[in-house]
């Protein structure tokens, strides 16, 4: 196969996992040629969000977020991406629910994952960037950080345990600062 056939199943390949509708490692398991293309590393792409809400406003939130699997050992996967988020609404009723006509952000990302056990995991989610919305004339600084651990990720019941935080720094709109945690468990069939 001759390099422009590799690029052609490789950017094919991208798409498909991009959509999500095919597990990456999979395909290139199957297609030995494209196995090593660095397309066929790219991951969780992108994300877009519309939504009605009930006082008749509109929603859309898009999403790019391209990252590449750059180091996969026994010990540590490493993924590092960049991140290109808007979110756009209607109108701004300015009644308790953050809707500007124009917010964007725009930074960088890390997603170490730590194989600890066989069973055992730990993945992180590391973003750094700057952002700003319709009061804000400049970019400022924005970051949020999560992490989820894994129990038993080969087994029938598996537990995950997360948490989070974002830290938005002051726009015109105000500072923003959020936390989140949660424990599940999964059955698999």
């Amino acid at each position: 196969m001759n390099d422009a056939q590799i690029l052609a199943k490789a950017t094919i390949a991208a798409a498909l996992i991009q959509s999500r509708g095919v597990d990456p490692e999979g395909l290139a398991s199957q297609n030995k040629d494209i196995s090593n293309h660095k397309l066929a590393r790219l991951r969780e792409l992108t994300d877009r969000i519309y939504q009605a809400l009930s006082d008749g406003n509109r929603r859309w939130e898009f999403t790019l977020a391209p990252r590449y699997g750059v180091a996969r050992t026994e010990h540590v996967n490493l993924d590092l991406g960049g991140v290109v988020s808007q979110l756009r609404t209607r109108t701004n009723f300015d009644n308790g629910y953050y809707d500007p006509s124009l917010y964007q952000f725009y930074g960088f990302a890390a997603y170490p994952y730590f194989k600890i056990r066989e069973n055992v995991g730990l993945g992180l989610s590391l973003g750094l960037g700057v952002q700003r919305d319709d009061f804000s004339p400049t970019f400022r600084l924005g970051s949020s950080a999560t992490a989820e651990a894994t129990i038993g990720i080969y087994k029938p019941w598996a537990l995950k345990v997360s948490g989070g935080g974002i830290s938005n720094q002051r726009l015109g709109s105000g500072a923003f600062g959020g936390y989140s945690a949660a424990v599940s468990v999964i059955r698999r069939f």
